[in-house]
């Protein structure tokens, strides 16, 4: 029973890699030449421009490989915000306040 167990687990985990991670490396290698789009020209200095179409696309587009990195950042920052701002609606966030232990008493105030 655990061999058998171990045989899907390991045949599900495998076609789960091959459906969701293998096209994030397949689809920027098989198009890496191809622009997403052009940027205005002018607009950027050049090594932004290179930088942007960088591995292979032409200097001045943005390629596929930069466009799924900005794509990534934005999408983990909207979800990032959306579940501060859940967490925040919902009360479910505790601050905790640590009280300071009283001192012995020297008989002189403290000032604020």
């Amino acid at each position: 029973m655990t061999s058998s167990r171990n045989k899907f687990d390991g045949t599900l985990t495998a076609a789960r890699v091959v459906l969701t991670r293998a096209p994030q490396y397949v689809i920027p290698f098989w198009y890496a030449k191809e622009p997403m789009f052009w940027l205005p020209h002018g607009w950027f200095p050049w090594y932004a421009e290179w930088f942007l179409s960088l591995p292979r696309a032409p200097a001045g587009s943005v390629s596929i490989a930069s466009w799924q990195v900005a794509c990534t950042v934005v999408i983990a920052f909207v979800v990032d915000t959306l579940g501060a701002v859940s967490r925040l609606a919902g009360g479910r966030q505790k601050v905790s306040v640590a009280a300071e232990k009283p001192t012995a008493d020297t008989g002189s105030k403290k000032e604020l």
